[in-house]
C-alpha cells in the first residue's frame, strides 16, 4: 500500500472518530430554569404540515438535566396538535407537555397524570417540555400536526 493511501485511510478513520464524537456532544434542549424562566432558549425542531416530528433527547444525572424544552415555529394558529411519548420514557415516569405560545398547557402525557385540555394551537410557537428524574433516561416524543 502506498504511503499516500495510508494517509488517506488514516485521515478518514480520524474524521469518522471526530464525527462520532461531535454527534455524541450535540447539545440537548435547554432547561428554562437555567435561563431565568426564559423559554426562548428552547431548541427548535421542524414540524411539516400533516406529518409527525420525532425528537430524541436524554435527561442525564451528570450533569443534572431534568428538563428539556423544545419548540416549533412551523404550526399555525388553528392547527391541530397531539403530543406522544415513547413507552420506555412513559414507563420511567417522564412527562411530555405541549404548550402554546401563551404558555397554556394543551396536553400532558405522563403515567397516571395525563391531561388533554386542547388540541388546537391558539398562539405560536408550539412548545414541548420533557421532564422527569435525571438518570440517563433517553426519550423520543412525537408531535403530530394536522392543518
Amino acid at each position: 500500500m502506498k504511503a499516500s493511501s495510508k494517509i488517506v485511510i488514516s485521515a478518514l478513520i480520524v474524521l469518522g472518530m471526530f464525527a462520532g464524537l461531535a454527534s455524541a456532544e450535540t447539545p440537548d434542549a435547554c432547561d428554562p430554569a437555567d435561563y431565568g424562566g426564559d423559554w426562548s432558549c428552547a431548541t427548535p425542531f421542524p414540524l411539516p404540515n400533516n406529518q409527525y416530528a420525532f425528537v430524541d433527547g436524554v435527561l442525564t444525572s451528570n450533569p443534572v438535566d431534568s428538563v428539556d424544552m423544545w419548540k416549533s415555529n412551523d404550526p399555525n394558529v388553528g392547527d391541530t396538535l397531539l403530543v406522544y411519548l415513547d413507552y420506555d420514557a412513559f414507563d420511567n415516569g417522564l412527562a411530555a407537555e405541549l404548550f402554546d405560545g401563551n404558555r397554556y398547557l394543551m396536553q400532558r402525557v405522563k403515567k397516571y397524570d395525563s391531561v388533554e385540555n386542547d388540541r388546537t394551537l391558539n398562539a405560536k410557537p408550539a412548545y414541548v417540555k420533557v421532564s422527569g428524574f435525571p438518570g440517563n433516561y433517553a426519550y423520543t416524543f412525537a408531535l403530530s400536526r394536522n392543518v
